[in-house]
């Protein structure tokens, strides 16, 4: 008789453990903050070093510009007229060597300020006085010679001084001039002219102020 075999038993099912991709997470992207530009900050202001003097670069252009044609110009003048120094000095002359002195002095050219200044005070004595000679002509053209070569001297960023045998003339023709110019006031031959008082009036002490609160 025939008997139905046992069912075979079947071997277990191996496990399979599936492995699943690590997820990594990403934090948010954070918004970048604005940047404002910043403006550059200005550039600072340039100099120019002439031996020990500091000059702002554009004061110093301006001064260079202004001086050499006031100082060229003093010098056709004073050329013009030594031709023929028996007439005064011009007031053109006067003028381009008092601009000189003052601007000199604005950028600290003490020196030549001095100079300028001590020509600008023969010239004004001279005019009062009226009639010069040959020595007084040299002596103003040497003057005005000697302010053209310190400016260019100046440009190349040298600070000279004048020489002191032309101050030395210069303060001993002051003098002299101021005796003259004493001498024809007393006797009244002074010419009638407001640069015939400025002459004189550098040699007159200024007047005592009035105390404050007087009557």
């Amino acid at each position: 008789e025939f008997e139905p075999s046992a069912p075979a038993e079947m071997a277990p099912m191996p496990s399979i453990e599936l492995s699943l991709p690590e997820v990594i997470e990403t934090p948010a992207a954070v918004p970048a903050e604005r940047v404002e530009p910043v403006a550059p900050p200005p550039p600072a202001e340039e100099f120019r070093m002439i031996g020990p003097l500091r000059v702002a670069l554009p004061l110093f252009n301006i001064y260079l510009n202004e001086a050499d044609e006031q100082s060229r110009r003093l010098g056709a003048e004073l050329g013009e007229w030594a031709h023929d120094p028996s007439h005064p000095v011009t007031d053109t002359a006067i003028a381009l060597a008092h601009s000189l002195a003052g601007n000199s002095a604005t950028v600290g050219f003490a020196d030549l300020s001095h100079l300028a200044r001590l020509l600008e005070h023969a010239l004004m004595r001279s005019q009062a006085i009226g009639a010069s000679d040959a020595g007084e002509a040299r002596l103003f053209n040497d003057a005005a010679d000697e302010i053209r070569a310190l400016l260019h001297q100046f440009a190349a960023g040298f600070l000279k001084s004048p020489t002191h045998e032309l101050i030395a003339r210069l303060v001993d023709h002051e003098r002299v001039a101021a005796e003259r110019l004493h001498e024809q006031s007393v006797r009244g031959e002074l010419r009638d002219s407001s640069a015939d008082s400025a002459a004189m009036a550098l040699d007159t002490p200024p007047a005592a102020a009035a105390p404050a609160g007087g009557t």
